[in-house]
């Protein structure tokens, strides 16, 4: 059948009645179903505390934060109350409340102004832990001289650019040379346009216009003194092989008026090529049957889990429903485009059954059981989202704060990245934003990378085991298939990263004084993710680093336990601007808190992160 008609079966028609039915589903209805390696599929779920539960504690965290000679006092707070917004409250098993709170002025988000409160005083372990940052003087003048569609304009135009640079084939130059340059001034005089030129026409399914926004920050500026009243602007366009969701903070008062003092790319290119075909017969397995005159399908839509795989048949902005006339998508193999979307709905599934059995984690990526993005055909709302097929001959995989897209690779780099540890690395992204929201440049940009790698990882190891291999000589430690982060997809080496040996990939450091301060990469995300990734391997496997020394008795604690230490502290510790030195201290925190701070699994968290010269 060719691709012009395979088109029209998938996309929603205008139909004078539509019958959606669920398919046959496997498991009870609305859980995800269990890994069958998991011999006590359990979740380790935590007690969702009531609204006044929350209240009465953020209550006696802010009296504890106001106390004579507490932390506000510390840090020359002015009124705690009025300079903090409270995000996340949240109770972890042990009986533990744990806030991020984010510093305002006059209702203004302070950029870099973050705290990460524990009240650990209720489990014997003495005072709150906290860590975190105040920015003393951000009073500045509240009211700006632009308004925030000027602002929008002005990093639109920086898209267009961007965009032009691509396709003249520099845009890795480009970036490498502007990326975080201060003080540019766009001219965004004539530069009116149509906010919905980009929206796909047709039938094809459109996304909520989420990523185009603009909002008053104040920023750090040149220091104290200078603090600076801005439009954090976050424009996205993902019509091309290199998208960009391009974050820039534009001066809003009246000395830097439409001058960008800080800007960056929030989806970075892997700089390489390719994927593959992956899982077989899932043992799960649920799509949708849709009657709309016309035309009849089924397509992959699970409304009983509320996750749906959507194809963009090799654009990179239109989406459409992934259908079938026949209840079996997929050939196993790549001639069929219906193999890699139904990859691409297992591993979906399967990674938030992983988040769930293993680290307790319920309302998927966002907490909420979302963000949910393109319509089902039950009619009933929009779909936990992941897109395939994005582009022709696309080498890449991202997050775009919203959904994950994939893929196909151009056949001789990567072929497609429907991979469950891909997948499952591109929704911790999302995990990553709705938890600590890390930012993504720099060492807490590579922290950024290396959780949606740990958290790949484990996921993958969650459904098919350890898979131990012989180690390269001078690797001191286990090695799995488990360690080689996107090796189904790429067809150059056998794989992208290595966690047990990150040194292997010819770029990646594995000690922290080794570690990349140059500008690509976003300053090295992808590069420097490997230090992070390494401290873990150890932790959870044992052996040697190849020249700093071993583990405690060469053991480690086991994958498990490290996977909840590290997912302890990305969701209960860790803020925006973390880098190194507080991914070391608040795992370390995770650890105590966890298995006790004079635990073996406590210590082995500590000598992990000498390992790798993490101070």
């Amino acid at each position: 059948m060719g691709w012009r008609t395979r088109r029209l079966v998938a996309v929603l028609a205008v139909a004078i009645l539509t019958i959606a039915v669920p398919v046959t589903a496997y498991g009870q209805a609305g859980a995800v179903p269990a890994s069958p390696l998991d011999t006590n599929p359990s979740p380790p779920l935590e007690r969702d505390p009531t609204a006044a539960e929350k209240a009465a504690a953020t209550e006696k965290m802010m009296k504890w934060v106001e106390a004579k000679g507490s932390l506000g006092e510390q840090l020359g707070m002015k009124n705690p109350r009025a300079e903090w917004s409270v995000g996340r409250v949240s109770l972890d098993k042990q009986g533990l409340w744990h806030f991020k709170l984010d510093q305002v002025f006059k209702g203004i988000h302070v950029v870099t102004g973050h705290l990460s409160i524990a009240l650990q005083d209720a489990a014997g372990f003495g005072n709150p832990d906290w860590h975190g940052q105040y920015l003393r003087d951000p009073e500045v003048n509240t009211t700006p001289v632009i308004d925030s569609n000027r602002a929008l304009r002005i990093v639109k135009k920086m898209v267009r650019r961007e965009l032009a640079k691509n396709q003249q084939g520099n845009d890795e130059q480009g970036q490498q040379h502007d990326q975080g340059k201060q003080g540019r001034h766009e001219n965004d005089q004539d530069e009116h346009e149509d906010d919905n030129a980009d929206t796909p026409r047709g039938a094809a399914l459109t996304a909520p216009e989420l990523l185009q926004n603009a909002f008053l920050e104040i920023h750090p500026g040149d220091g104290p003194g200078k603090r600076k009243l801005t439009y954090h602007a976050v424009v996205s366009d993902t019509s091309t092989k290199n998208p960009i969701q391009l974050h820039a903070w534009v001066g809003a008062q009246a000395d830097n008026a439409g001058k960008i003092l800080q800007f960056y790319n929030n989806i970075q290119p892997l700089g390489c090529t390719g994927n593959t075909f992956y899982q077989g017969s899932a043992s799960y397995f649920e799509c949708s049957f849709t009657f709309s005159f016309p035309f009849f399908s089924f397509v992959l839509n699970d409304n009983s889990l509320r996750i749906g795989a959507y194809d963009a048949f090799s654009t990179c902005s239109a989406t459409y429903q992934a259908s079938s006339f026949s209840p079996t998508f997929g050939n196993f193999s790549l001639s069929d485009r219906e193999s890699t979307n139904a990859d691409t709905l297992w591993a979906s599934v399967q990674t938030m059954s992983f988040y769930y059995y293993k680290l307790g984690r319920t309302g998927y990526v966002d907490g909420s059981n979302g963000p949910r993005v393109f319509s089902s055909v039950d009619g009933l709302g929009p779909l936990l989202s992941a897109r395939n097929h994005v582009c022709s001959g696309y080498n890449n995989a991202y997050w775009d704060g919203q959904k994950i897209n994939l893929g196909d690779g151009d056949g001789f780099n990567f072929q497609s990245f429907a991979t469950l540890d891909i997948i499952a690395h591109e929704w911790t992204h999302g995990v990553t934003q709705f938890t600590a929201g890390l930012y993504y440049f720099g060492e807490s940009g590579a922290l950024n990378e290396s959780f949606s790698d740990i958290f790949g990882a484990m996921a993958a190891r969650y459904w098919k085991g350890d898979r131990f291999i012989a180690c390269p000589p001078g690797v001191l430690t286990a090695c799995s298939l488990t360690g080689r982060i996107g090796g189904e997809a790429i067809l150059t080496r056998d794989a992208l990263r290595y966690m047990y040996a990150p040194t292997l990939d010819g770029i990646s450091p594995d000690y922290y004084p080794f570690r990349f301060t140059g500008t690509a990469d976003n300053g090295g995300v992808h590069i420097n993710s490997g230090i992070q990734n390494h401290a873990f391997w150890l932790l959870a496997y044992g052996g040697c680093h190849r020249f700093t020394g071993c583990m405690p008795f060469g053991f480690g604690i086991g994958p498990d336990a490290a996977t909840l230490i590290f997912y302890k502290a990305l969701r209960d510790y860790i803020i925006p601007t973390d880098n190194f030195f507080w991914a070391r201290r608040t795992t370390q925190w995770a650890a105590g808190v966890l298995y006790g701070f004079g635990s073996f699994e406590y210590f082995a968290t500590v000598r992990a992160w000498d390992l790798v010269g993490v101070p």
